[in-house]
């Protein structure tokens, strides 16, 4: 990543379906994903030194997604946002310290038929 910061909008239906993001170490992982499917199927295998925003924010925009985020106990914050319904289900996340975890899924369908919060 540049910078150190992965920074990566996915904006229009189907644009960042299946996205494989492998990162080593980054100082920042940046998704944006506003529109339908636009990240369905994600992979996401990083270790984020600062943090991690995820913001799936159209209907199935993040549906089956995988997520597996290596942060720092002590510096890292992690957001993940699905606002859409469905644009969380089926996926799954896994993280690994984080010193500020922040999951937000509104309406309550947005991780349909799972749980998020």
């Amino acid at each position: 990543p540049e910078n150190g910061v992965c920074d990566i909008q996915c904006t229009a239906p189907y644009a960042c379906q299946y996205l494989d993001i492998s990162a080593s170490t980054a100082l920042s992982l940046r998704i944006l994903c506003n529109d339908q499917y636009s990240c369905q199927f994600l992979q996401i295998d990083a270790t984020v030194v600062a943090s991690a925003d995820i913001a799936c924010l159209a209907s199935w925009s993040c549906r089956d997604a995988h997520i597996d985020i290596v942060g720092s106990p002590i510096q890292t914050n992690i957001t993940l946002t699905a606002r859409q319904t469905q644009s969380f289900r089926g996926s799954f996340m896994n993280v690994t310290y984080s010193r500020f975890l922040n999951v937000e899924c509104t309406p309550s369908t947005s991780s349909y038929p799972g749980t998020c919060g």
